[in-house]
């Protein structure tokens, strides 16, 4: 912000202005000056200044905190005064830039002091103080009201000004400091007519281009403030303080793309000799390529689908632009082959393709890489087809290699070490004419002291290395350095084969590198990397044991990545595990054989970028325990006992089996063989759940190993269920009952179907000892049993079961509703019953029910009910009876309310209909709270209005499309309680207006003829002409088809003004409906001048005559001047017949030509023109 506000306080600078160049080293000094000056005098070169000499800047007005805007006079351009200097011995007069280059020489600023700081000058008579070093003088300027009385600009063609393309973007800053940018259009750039009238009366006619030099003023144009779209537009133009306007259009770009090309081979250019060698910024030479622009093309596609082919310049001039083409060469040299520039013309990119051939000398020859046997050497890339190479052998250039024009590095092998070669380079290109070569580049590379070779390692342990390589006949000796503290060690200069390095840590990676020397000389460094051995392994033992698992565990090995476990069967070590983390320190080995001696190893591995190294290995043998007792079940229960049973187990010598009681384990029995696989417990209580567990055991001698434990629960089964009956029953349903059972945690209740049984409920509490089951058919015997069961932990067993039979009622009436009700009948039905013998049907009256009708069979399933009142509830129910020997069973009721609803709506029509609307009428329904209107729209009834109250009977729908036929259907509705019922629809169709015709026109004129256009109207089926004649309008076409846009009215008199409307009609059924008229008023055009002739010739003018013309409002005479046509009179009667044409010279030939002209509603119309030559006379 700070810079913001100091950028005005630098600008007021010109209020009080000091005015100093300090180019003193730009310009010599005068050599008729001297050193002192004597005096100064300033003479104005325009002294009476006007408001096309102030200008207006922002400054910051501290006090104000904010930017207000500053005028003044300007007196401060060199350009506007003579400065006369007196030396002492002589006088010189300076002015423009002579004075800037005075004021640099003397080394003295020329001091302007005019008192427009904080106000610009008011009309009349102000004094400018001039200071130059201890010279002063003063001139007067005077401020006079602009001499200008009227302005008027006007372009010479219509300024169509392509959107963000035909300017620049600027910054602006308003009032307040808040700085934003906006496109200005260059308003300035295209041609205008201006016309000055003074306050003297005197009338200037020029163009804009000439104004300076015709008035002395300069014309400002500009937009005005903000931001323009596109679209029509008004531009400024100001001269001498005068502002005149002027109409201009923005528009899209009509340019969709540009391609440009060149002709004749423009675009081929040879390296040698189309252009020439030039300096980058940095001092580096480069070729710098010329090509031909006047050759360069356009192919031009335009937004309109258009296209066409172009001179580039006479695209620019018919675009009114320019070609922008980005020429980098100083930054980036063009190589061989093909160059692309990008290029814009009109806002649009494009780009230019040239292509490259030639050949340029070497450059930027440098050697990269130099071992003891080669040298690789390499250069900046050239315009070539390819580059040979050299080297010499003490006596000749002996040619090397032949690379092609992409190559930038060549490498020499099979050379020498510690010596000094010699290599050459050039370029050559292949052209038409035959091959170009460039000039040879030359360098001298020495090549290397020899390398180490056969570096590796020889013996390694865990805290030392050796180390060894081949010899080296060419070296005293040997510098071997070990990286170590992040820097490269020397530990050994030898003249040996080999060294060890000790005191090394295990499981590591070590670094070092070895060089060969031959007295101060050496060579380059080869590289090793080797690893340390990780330690052996500590405390490998057994942590843990089954009779198919051993757990192995050791201490941890910080020197190794992991660990590798090994496992001995068949008769060979076989790896069984690797442990990739040196954190885990166990192993669980499975899949063994039970009462069996397993072997075991474990070595440590140590992984580095190099290889993987091995620790020895650790030893460790296990027995595994009898294998778990299989298959441990309850293989029987009932009430009071369980018999459990087992898998054989071949690694055991017998079985313990235990039972948990009291709340610990005891021993029931030891079966001293492992062929018992079964035993049988006694004694037990109904439905309670208990534990049993098992164990092999293993004799060795008279120690035993044993197995885990395999346990498993039983619950013996609950009593049976007693007391089962039915209670309750439907159609589908029937509820039994029974007695508690307190030995159970619930029941099981299991019904007959299919030819099964099928479980119906589960309950969970032995205390709920009822259940309805549904899903029965009705009128139907069906057979149901219970049983109790015991959960315990998840263990489940049962009872045995209870059976009962029951007969279900017949089913409840079905889908009783009402399928049709009007405003006094009501219409019921329901679904046949099988299960019932027939229906009795009951209507609610005076406060109880009262059957109306019994049916004695089930096929009959509807009842028409007769005699209600509109707009009142109903409430009917029915139940099915089923016959049974001499025994009626009977459903359930069924109920159902019944709404009767208001009249139908009646008078539904259309009334006033327009373009987008139709009104719509119907008669009140006294029955009805409100209506419902409904439009059929895209395949279906769409509601488009509620009327809450019956007394409206009118609704007009809106936003309805021109031409078209809509469908409308109404309903009454009335509330019953708070439930609404519904008349049935009224419908009708109805159609809207067709739109008025658009852009009623004459779009050709002759002195007979006018041909009338107008827009396609897609509403209309056609349209209907009329004219105005004898005070009446009168039918003059009916067009059938909205495609035909256009009618030529012949037979009418030159010159005349004729009325004519037009109206769109369309059908709706038979009945055509009309839009509005459209109206024009237009003039046929006035017939060619007749006789038109030179009456009289002076030798300064000539006389000019012609007919008169009734069909004409008057003429315009042209006289071509300066290879184009001027018009030199208008005549505004057309009774007016002859014209002098004066100020010509003798004897010399001129050519006129005339028209007549009509106007109507301030525009004209002209007839074809009559042309003529005359000659002065002598």
């Amino acid at each position: 912000m700070d810079s913001i506000k100091r950028l005005p306080k630098i600008l007021c600078v010109i209020f009080t202005a000091v005015i100093f160049i300090t180019a003193v080293s730009l310009f010599a000094k005068p050599t008729d000056a001297a050193d002192t000056v004597a005096s100064i005098s300033v003479t104005p070169v325009q002294s009476s200044l006007d408001k096309s000499d102030m200008r207006t800047v922002y400054r910051y007005d501290s006090n104000k905190e904010k930017y207000v805007t500053h005028s003044y006079y300007d007196v401060y351009d060199y350009d506007n005064i003579k400065l006369t200097v007196n030396y002492g011995s002589t006088v010189k007069t300076y002015t423009g830039s002579e004075i800037t280059r005075l004021t640099a020489t003397l080394g003295k600023p020329l001091v302007i002091s005019d008192g427009q700081a904080d106000k610009a000058w008011g009309n009349g008579n102000h004094t400018v103080t001039y200071k130059l070093g201890n010279a002063e003088a003063t001139a007067t300027f005077k401020v006079v009201d602009t001499k200008i009385a009227s302005l008027t600009v006007t372009p010479m063609y219509t300024i169509n000004a392509i959107y963000n393309v035909d300017g620049s973007y600027r910054t602006f800053a308003d009032s307040t400091g808040k700085i934003s940018q906006r496109f200005v259009y260059d308003l300035g750039g295209y041609d205008y007519n201006v016309k000055i009238i003074y306050k003297s009366g005197v009338i200037v006619n020029c163009t804009a281009a000439d104004l300076k030099q015709e008035t002395g003023y300069e014309a400002v144009f500009s937009q005005g403030d903000g931001t323009l779209s596109i679209g029509a537009k008004k531009g400024y133009c100001t001269i001498g303080g005068v502002t005149a306007s002027f109409s201009f259009n923005i528009i899209s770009n009509p340019i969709k793309s540009v391609q440009l090309y060149m002709t004749e081979g423009a675009d081929k250019l040879y390296a040698s000799s189309d252009g020439y060698y030039d300096k980058k910024s940095d001092g580096s030479a480069y070729f710098r390529f010329i090509y031909d622009r006047t050759k360069i093309r356009a192919k031009v596609a335009f937004a309109s689908g258009g296209t066409a082919d172009y001179p580039i310049g006479e695209l620019c001039a018919k675009l009114h632009s320019e070609l922008y083409i980005e020429d980098l060469q100083s930054i980036t040299p063009w190589k061989v082959g093909e160059v692309t520039l990008p290029a814009t013309i009109s806002g649009i990119k494009t780009s230019l393709t040239l292509g490259i051939s030639g050949a340029a000398s070497v450059s930027g020859l440098r050697a990269e890489n130099a071992s003891d046997t080669s040298v690789k050497i390499a250069w900046t890339g050239g315009y070539c087809t390819g580059y040979i190479i050299e080297k010499y052998d003490g006596k000749d250039w002996i040619r090397t290699a032949e690379l092609d024009g992409k190559a930038t590095s060549y490498t020499f092998t099979g050379l020498e070490e510690c010596t000094e070669y010699h290599f050459a380079i050039r370029s050559y290109y292949e052209g038409v004419a035959g091959s170009e070569y460039a000039d040879w580049a030359y360098i001298t590379v020495e090549t290397a002291m020899p390398v180490v070779r056969g570096f590796r390692t020889a013996t390694r342990t865990s805290d030392f290395l050796m180390l060894s390589w081949s010899k080296n006949p060419t070296a005293d000796g040997y510098i071997v350095e070990q990286y170590k503290n992040e820097k490269w060690t020397r530990i050994a200069k030898t003249s040996s084969l080999n060294i060890t390095v000790k005191s090394l840590s295990a499981g590591t990676s070590y670094r070092f590198r070895i060089k060969t020397y031959k007295g101060s000389k050496s060579g380059g460094y080869t590289y090793l990397s080797a690893d340390t051995l990780p330690g052996e392994m500590d405390n490998f033992v057994r942590s843990g044991r089954t009779g198919s698992t051993v757990t192995l565990s050791w201490s941890k090995n910080t020197s190794a990545t992991g660990y590798v476990i090994r496992q001995y069967k068949n008769n060979k070590w076989t790896e069984i595990a690797v442990i990739r983390d040196n954190s885990v320190t166990s192993y669980k080995v499975s899949g063994l054989a039970a009462s069996t001696a397993h072997r075991f190893s474990i070595c440590a591995y140590k992984t580095t970028d190099n290889a993987t190294s091995y620790s020895g290995y650790k030893y460790v043998t296990v027995n595994t325990l009898p294998g778990n007792v299989g298959g441990f079940t309850c293989s029987g229960k009932a009430t009071n006992a369980i018999a459990l049973k087992w898998d054989k187990n071949t690694s055991a010598s017998g079985y313990i089996i235990e039972q948990y009681t009291n709340g610990k384990w005891v021993r029931l029995t030891k079966l001293t063989s492992a062929d018992k696989v079964s035993c049988r417990i006694t004694k037990l209580s109904a439905g309670i759940s208990y534990r049993f567990r098992i164990k092999a055991y293993k004799l060795y001698g008279k120690k035993a190993l044993y197995s885990g434990y395999t346990t498993v629960s039983v619950v013996t089964n609950p009593q049976k269920t007693s007391g089962l009956k039915y209670t309750k029953r439907t159609g589908s349903t029937v509820t039994l009952n029974w007695s508690k059972n307190t030995t159970a945690s619930g029941y099981e209740v299991q019904v007959y179907k299919n030819g099964k049984w099928t479980r119906a409920a589960k309950l969970t509490s032995y205390s709920k000892t009822s259940c309805t089951v549904s899903g029965l058919s009705a009128s139907t015997v069906t057979k149901f049993r219970v049983r109790a069961y015991k959960t315990v932990d998840g263990l489940t067993s049962y009872g045995a079961f209870s059976t009962i039979s029951v007969r279900t009622l017949p089913a409840n009436v079905s889908s009783f509703k009402c399928s049709e009700s009007t405003n006094s009948t009501a219409r019921l039905t329901w679904a046949k019953n099988s299960s019932a013998t027939g229906y009795i049907l009951e209507q609610y009256s005076n406060g109880k029910w009262v059957r109306i009708v019994k049916y004695t069979s089930n096929s009959n399933t509807s009842c028409k009910i007769i005699k209600l009142a509109s707009n009142k509830e109903y409430r009917f129910r029915i139940r099915a009876y089923k016959t049974v020997g001499e025994k009626v069973l009977y459903s359930r009721y069924t109920n159902l309310s019944v709404y009767t609803t208001p009249t139908k709506v009646s008078s539904f029509k259309s009334g006033t209909i327009t373009t987008g609307s139709v009104k719509l009428s119907w008669k009140k329904n006294g029955t009805a709270a409100g209506y419902i209107i409904q439009q059929y729209k895209n395949g279906k009834w769409v509601r488009i209005k509620k009327l809450t109250k019956n007394t409206t009977t009118s609704y007009t729908v809106t936003g309805l499309p021109a031409g078209t036929t809509c469908k409308f259907r109404i309903l009454a509705y009335n509330f019953v309680g708070k439930k609404a019922v519904y008349s049935a629809y009224t419908s009708l169709t109805a159609a809207t207006k067709p739109a008025d015709v658009a852009a009623f026109r004459c779009s050709k004129r002759t002195n007979s003829s006018l041909t009338l256009g107008w827009n396609k109207n897609s509403s209309a089926s056609g349209y209907i002409i009329e004219q105005y004649k004898n005070g009446e309008w009168v039918r003059i076409k009916r067009l059938a088809k909205n495609t035909t846009t256009s009618y030529t009215v012949t037979g009418l008199p030159a010159g005349s003004t004729c009325k004519f409307r037009i109206q769109a009609f369309n059908f709706a059924g038979k009945k055509a409906i009309y839009s509005g008229y459209t109206s024009l008023a237009t003039v046929t055009k006035p017939t060619d001048v007749a006789a038109f002739r030179c009456s009289k010739q002076t030798s300064s003018s000539l006389t000019l005559g012609w007919n008169k013309n009734g069909s004409a409002s008057g003429y315009i005479i042209e006289q071509y001047k300066n290879g184009k046509w001027v018009r030199i009179a208008k005549i505004t009667k057309n009774s007016s017949v002859s014209y002098t044409v004066g100020n010509l010279k003798k004897n010399t030939a001129y050519s006129f030509r005339i028209k007549a002209y009509r106007t109507i509603n301030k525009s004209a119309v002209y007839s074809g023109y009559k042309t003529i030559k005359a000659t002065t006379t002598k």
